[in-house]
């Protein structure tokens, strides 16, 4: 179905982008779930993961998810237990500390990446490239904006 722009009413919108949410919501929960991970815990080890072996500050973490600090560090500590992160000393600031990956969290994340690309690109087929990217920069404005925008 391609309609024009303005033939998609707010409301129609608004139920494809949750139908879009949930579905890929329940991909990654279901593939994540054998992995032992939630899909806030995967979005935190990508983050870190990003961040290299300086690691990443908990605030930062939090605004980056638009999570409150509180739920970044339960999120932590539960993958701390598993053996995925670490905190190491900010080097910016002493008293603070940053979450970096363990080599089993970093071989953990890679591994699963690459588990997760190859399932995806098998889930999307018939999606162009383009059509992917075009998606992703407007996940990216949208991410940006405010209520009040």
């Amino acid at each position: 179905m391609c309609m024009k722009v303005s033939e998609y009413t707010t409301a129609r919108a608004g139920i494809l982008q949750s139908a879009a949410y949930r579905n890929l919501q329940r991909f990654m929960t279901h593939n994540l779930h054998d992995k032992g991970v939630t899909m806030p815990e995967w979005g935190l080890l990508g983050l870190v993961h990003e961040s290299g072996s300086e690691g990443i500050s908990m605030s930062v973490a939090a605004e980056s998810m638009s999570y409150e600090l509180s739920h970044i560090t339960n999120l932590a500590n539960d993958l701390e237990v598993a053996g995925h992160i670490k905190r190491i000393v900010s080097k910016e600031d002493r008293r603070y500390k940053n979450l970096a990956l363990t080599t089993t969290g970093k071989d953990f994340v890679e591994k699963t990446e690459k588990e997760l690309r190859k399932k995806m690109a098998k889930w999307l087929k018939g999606i162009s490239k383009i059509q992917l990217l075009g998606y992703i920069n407007v996940l990216e404005e949208l991410a940006q904006k405010t209520h009040d925008s």
